[in-house]
């Protein structure tokens, strides 16, 4: 998330959330208006096919009725041609006795058989009608499917007279046709097996949706599922067994009403994936690439190329232009004033390996001196004096020719100062004529001027006594300055057996010196006196030298 480009993208989402969640309410609204719609229009069209089919079978139950009760039997015919006249969507009208016995027709009756003697049988006081769709001999002025309507007459519960009804199912699916308020739907008049008896099916086959029907009879509205998944609402018709279907055409996967919330919601991320990307490109291109350019530049300044710098960008905004024209005056003052203060630097460390020099041949004039004064000197302890003050003088001589001569004015490397001290020692105090051998092994960082002054007139001491009561007819000695993590450890070894008394231990100059060598530097001197020699370590901790740059 520290990338700029990632958070300019959080941010432009976070700002189109509010977009996203309204767009997919708002479109989960209009998808519940829609399947609202979609329900209240397929109850609108059965409640319309429904009112035209009450209508038809009132109306024709009412002729029914008229022609039991109105008609003479003279002009039977006449009257029922003349009523076919007026409702043409009847084929042919009947009047007939209970035995089946045809009184009269509007048309010739054709031979049904059967079917339309158990229609009659099947006629009571309580259910005087009965209306079914049945097969008939097709003509091309008679059609083979029709919808049959009986109905009887009753006197003192006793069947006196029949009238049928027959009608074209042709014309009843114009009838339904004509009452759709939806436009996608089907619908149909079926009875209690599923036969279609009217209307537009497009699956043909209600049977699945008439199994579903309550074994009671149905008093209201019902609604199930076909086959494929429609919704079907079904309606009963006065006609007893014969219902009303209207069936809602399941939507498509890809259909609008479903893809609308998906798309909604799809919208405001697409538009955010487009804007994620135009903000990843021109942040890259307006600000990123010319941070780039400027980091490049102040690593490359950083590593010592004084001649690093922006330049002139590619057409950057004028923010970014004014910071690469900063970075690069504020370049240019850095290798100014760097110049400055190296100039400066070289002068210093000039005049300080300057004052080394003067210090180092100003003691070398005092070592002369006493060089001079010891030719002149016949006592034994005046000699002695000079040399151990000559020795000293030489020491501190060596530390600051360490000094000027080092790459680094601040330490000085003690294995070179111990290879130029030990020959000047050497010769001091006649080690080859004493058959006496020294050996040194320097494993520690180099030292401050500070403290090496201090450790190397230590050593000096320490080889003094080792020289002058240790071995003074021939030994060795080992010289060892170790580091152990940040404690070094100075220790001047000799394998002879010292004639020190402990009186002259603690009183002795030597040990004074280096008792005070050792509280100089803040550490311990020990001394350890046995068989096998003599040997006096110092230990300290040496201060941590400053880092440059």
């Amino acid at each position: 998330m520290k990338d700029l480009r990632v958070r300019l993208g959080v941010i432009l989402a976070l700002a189109l959330w509010p977009l996203l969640v309204f767009s997919i309410w708002r479109s989960y609204q209009d998808y519940t208006q829609d399947q609202i719609l979609i329900d209240r229009n397929a109850d609108l069209t059965a409640r319309a096919a429904l009112s035209e089919t009450v209508h038809r079978f009132e109306t024709t139950q009412t002729i029914l009725r008229f022609l039991t009760t109105r008609l003479s039997g003279g002009s039977c015919e006449t009257d029922l041609a003349q009523l076919i006249e007026e409702y043409p969507r009847f084929h042919n009208i009947v009047r007939g006795y209970a035995a089946g016995n045809v009184v009269c027709s509007a048309k010739p009756v054709r031979k049904i058989g059967q079917p339309v003697a158990d229609l009659i049988a099947s006629l009571s006081e309580g259910k005087p009608f009965v209306t079914q769709i049945l097969t008939a001999p097709a003509s091309d002025e008679a059609p083979g499917k029709i919808l049959v309507t009986v109905y009887g007459h009753y006197e003192n519960g006793t069947l006196t007279e029949v009238a049928a009804a027959v009608e074209n199912l042709t014309l009843l699916l114009d009838l339904l046709e004509e009452s759709k308020v939806l436009e996608d739907g089907d619908l149909a008049v079926f009875n209690q097996s599923g036969q279609i008896l009217g209307g537009r099916w497009e699956n043909n086959d209600l049977q699945t949706v008439a199994q579903s029907l309550p074994l009671k009879k149905l008093e209201g509205r019902y609604s199930t599922v076909d086959a494929n998944g429609n919704d079907v609402l079904v309606l009963p018709t006065p006609a007893d067994q014969i219902y009303l279907a209207v069936a809602s055409k399941k939507q498509d996967v890809f259909s609008w009403n479903r893809l609308n919330p998906l798309t909604s919601a799809l919208i405001p991320m697409i538009a955010w994936l487009f804007g994620f990307i135009a903000i990843w490109l021109s942040t890259d291109q307006l600000v990123l690439s010319h941070l780039r350019r400027m980091r490049t530049a102040a690593a490359t300044l950083a590593r010592g190329n004084r001649g690093a710098r922006v330049g002139d960008l590619n057409n950057p905004p004028a923010e970014i232009s004014a910071l690469a024209k900063s970075f690069d005056i504020m370049a240019n003052r850095l290798v100014e004033r760097e110049a400055i203060i190296s100039d400066a630097l070289d002068e210093k460390e000039t005049l300080l390996r300057e004052i080394h020099h003067r210090v180092k041949n100003n003691l070398q004039i005092i070592i002369s001196l006493l060089n001079m004064q010891e030719r002149k000197l016949s006592n034994t302890e005046g000699l002695a004096a000079i040399i151990a003050a000559r020795s000293r003088i030489n020491a501190i001589a060596l530390v600051h020719r360490g000094l000027y001569e080092s790459t680094d004015l601040r330490v000085v490397d003690m294995d070179i100062f111990l290879n130029r001290l030990l020959p000047e020692l050497a010769i001091a105090f006649g080690l080859d004529e004493k058959n006496i051998s020294v050996s040194t092994k320097v494993e520690c960082q180099s030292l401050e001027a500070d403290t090496a002054t201090p450790v190397a007139l230590f050593i000096v001491e320490a080889l003094t006594n080792s020289v002058k009561h240790g071995i003074p007819r021939g030994g060795h000695v080992d010289i060892e300055l170790k580091q152990i993590e940040k404690l070094i450890h100075v220790s001047v070894f000799d394998n002879g057996q010292s004639d020190f008394t402990s009186k002259d231990e603690k009183s002795g100059i030597g040990s004074k010196l280096m008792k005070g060598f050792a509280r100089q530097l803040g550490g311990t001197l020990n001394v350890q006196n046995n068989e096998s020699g003599y040997k006096t370590v110092l230990s300290f901790t040496p201060r941590e030298t400053p880092q440059i740059g």
